[in-house]
């Protein structure tokens, strides 16, 4: 930070402040914990981290959407070293994601561009909120179907693999 402040950058957020930067790390903390452990909730618990350090919801979901989209990359290029997918068919998937990504993209933009930046915010928190309850909501779900099918003898007791 010493190096903007001496080219006299402006930056709306006040990210060298030790507690901004003590939540940011406790939220990656938390987010990649979520991810590694249960395998869902990194991205919801690093969006609501974001919110909380008043950021505002369009950046914490761009935020959010790179790591995302970057994650998704680095699986991808993993799987082409060690010849797990083929090319045709990450680029037939590929190229569904971008098309009907595009379709829904350009939708939405429609749907919000004569909106003020707060009815924009509300509704991404909606999206954000709902989609975080239906994962949670599924996750519970698969949880007791899980038990129900499988019982609490390899619920409990299941060794760990790697």
């Amino acid at each position: 930070m010493t190096y903007f402040r001496k080219i006299q950058y402006q930056y709306d957020y006040n990210i060298d402040n030790v507690k901004f930067y003590a939540v940011s790390c406790l939220g990656g903390f938390l987010g990649g914990f979520n991810g590694g452990v249960f395998g869902v909730g990194s991205s919801t618990t690093i969006i609501f981290t974001l919110l909380f350090l008043d950021i505002e919801p369009v950046v914490a979901s761009a935020t959010v959407g790179f790591q995302v989209v970057f994650s998704g990359l680095g699986s991808l290029c993993e799987a082409f070293a060690t010849n797990e997918i083929d090319l045709s068919v990450a680029g037939l998937f590929i190229g569904i994601t971008l098309i009907i990504g595009g379709i829904f993209s350009y939708i939405a933009n429609r749907l919000v561009a004569k909106l003020n930046v707060n009815k924009v915010n509300q509704i991404l928190m909606i999206v954000v909120g709902s989609l975080t309850g239906a994962s949670t909501v599924a996750m519970m779900i698969n949880i007791v179907i899980s038990y129900g099918n499988f019982g609490s003898a390899y619920m409990i007791a299941s060794s760990f693999d790697c």
